[in-house]
């Protein structure tokens, strides 16, 4: 072997990722197959949505006529639609077989709330709902949790309540109930009989069949909510009456973190992104490794016309030979953008070959799975952050900037 090749846990050329693995992994029975398995559809199923969503967005913003745009406005929604879907079948799969795994870190629960009703403001606005949030007094500090999965039941609940609310409010508290944090959401909305709620977080179920007709929806949202907060040590339940509406509450341990809060409420607010510098473009110099060949020519486009300069590879072993050739050259790259599950050499093997050759250039994995242990091995082998597939354009080019220039990128108007 080459004894320039990078070397890492496997030889570059004996690599057991991507879809070589799937076969080894079913028969030896390791017991964690499944999430293996779940990682693997998730990665051939999103890595198509992927490339539908970012040039069906890429078509609509660089020009094409009214009823063009109209259609391919239909097209986003259903691929989202189906994501939607796709990561609920996902979770319900991995809390039934116990592969569900928690990432319990430190973060400020009453923000949590503030985050999520400015996500959805704009859709309660447009639709005549009152939105706001109620931080207990007595939440102060940090704790310890799993944020992402909080965030996740709090955004189903949300979506649920302004959905079902015609008119009137929708209330989001965060409090603490002797021993709980305790999140809450509170509707004026259509309302739940107590026949309707013994099934309502069964899987694929709705309060009745005009709902789903009537509102949407996969019934799956709720049984995942309830899965993940059980997961998380608590317990998720809803009290309701028919034409009054509905309060769901999710009870989770109290865990209080070392922390404390280093800036008010109000300090907070004054550096949201209406107050950041309004930057026109990029300038970085990209090292984009991805190997499918309809993503790679998305991401680049994508990374291009924000004002990027980017040199695409499609594995590994070439990504970690571009930074060291790029870099004796006297042109370093300011990013690199890796695939995780490439042929050959794959991502982390690439990452950990840079790193163990003393470069420090950020490193940001592209995943379609991004599980936990994924997340994990990631970090272990030297990426500074992890980015899901799919990944909209703003939300690409904000990533670039904020690791080249620490700023946010934000699109002229």
């Amino acid at each position: 072997m080459d004894a320039s090749r990078p070397q890492s846990r496997t030889a570059c050329g004996d690599s057991v990722s991507g879809r070589e693995g799937f076969p080894r992994a079913l028969s030896e029975g390791s017991p964690d197959s499944l999430e293996w398995v779940l990682a693997a559809v998730s990665h051939e199923l999103k890595n198509p949505i992927s490339a539908i969503l970012g040039h069906a967005d890429q078509a609509v913003e660089h020009g094409c006529s009214s009823e063009a745009t109209q259609s391919i406005r239909v097209i986003q929604k259903q691929c989202e639609h189906v994501l939607s879907i796709l990561e609920g079948v996902l979770d319900i799969a991995r809390l039934d077989s116990g592969a569900f795994s928690r990432n319990d870190v430190e973060f400020e629960p009453g923000t949590l709330v503030e985050d999520v009703v400015q996500l959805f403001r704009p859709q309660a606005t447009e639709k005549g709902v009152e939105l706001s949030c109620d931080v207990s007094a007595a939440v102060v500090g940090t704790v310890i949790a799993d944020p992402a999965r909080l965030r996740q039941v709090l955004v189903n609940l949300v979506s649920n309540a302004i959905k079902f609310t015609e008119a009137g409010r929708v209330v989001v508290r965060v409090s603490k109930c002797g021993s709980d944090l305790c999140y809450e959401v509170e509707d004026t909305g259509i309302g739940i009989t107590e026949e309707q709620q013994r099934d309502l977080f069964l899987p694929f179920r709705q309060a009745e069949l005009t709902t789903q007709k009537r509102f949407g929806g996969s019934g799956l949202g709720l049984s995942i909510s309830r899965g993940l907060v059980r997961a998380m040590g608590g317990d998720l339940d809803v009290a309701s009456e028919p034409g009054k509406g509905s309060t769901f509450r999710a009870l989770v341990p109290w865990i209080t973190g070392h922390a404390t809060l280093l800036a008010s409420r109000e300090g907070v607010a004054e550096t949201s992104d209406s107050t950041k510098p309004r930057l026109q473009s990029v300038t970085a110099r990209v090292l984009l490794a991805e190997d499918e060949p309809v993503n790679q020519r998305l991401l680049k486009t994508m990374l291009e016309r924000g004002g990027a300069e980017v040199v695409s590879v499609s594995d590994g072993w070439k990504a970690y030979q571009a930074v060291l050739n790029f870099r004796r050259q006297g042109r370093p790259f300011d990013l690199v953008l890796m695939d995780l599950h490439m042929p050959g050499c794959d991502g982390t093997e690439a990452a950990l070959a840079i790193r163990g050759g003393g470069d420090s250039v950020p490193i940001i994995a592209l995943t379609a799975t991004a599980t936990k242990a994924e997340i994990d091995i990631c970090y272990e082998s030297g990426f500074n952050e992890v980015a899901s597939k799919p990944i909209s354009n703003a939300d690409l080019l904000h990533l670039v900037q904020r690791w080249t220039t620490g700023q946010s990128f934000q699109q002229s108007a």
